[in-house]
């Protein structure tokens, strides 16, 4: 295919084909490369690596996920989310839990600005 295209452009136009017919015919000689056969039943390396990483993933989230929602069936051992549903009301507001937190007030300004960027509203 190369050597029809060298052809097709050569300076000197008596180094060309005469016709476009000429040229057509020179394309249409050419023996098409056999494909390879593809075998559509295997799969690639890397797809088996993609189903193993999701299959992994999916194994350790079930596991990460069981941790997380189950019972405090170990003594010593509190589950992040049980926690917080196992704890009465009157404990999260009973007054020993709040002196031990301590939060820090801040004040800060809000500005409302314009398209042009100018300040059209600051309250505080």
């Amino acid at each position: 295919m190369a050597d029809v295209i060298t052809k097709m452009v050569r300076y000197h136009f008596n180094d060309r084909y005469h016709s476009a017919l000429d040229a057509m015919d020179a394309v249409t000689s050419l023996k098409p490369k056999p494909k390879p056969p593809s075998n559509k039943t295997s799969t690639s390396r890397r797809e088996t690596l993609k189903t193993l990483g999701w299959l992994g993933t999916g194994v350790g989230l079930t596991v990460v996920g069981g941790k997380l929602l189950q019972s405090n069936s170990e003594p010593g051992i509190e589950s992040p989310l049980n926690s917080i549903s196992s704890r009465s009301e009157s404990e999260i507001k009973s007054p020993e839990t709040t002196k031990n937190l301590s939060l820090q007030t801040f004040t800060f300004e809000t500005v409302t600005v314009n398209t042009k960027g100018r300040i059209t509203n600051r309250r505080q």
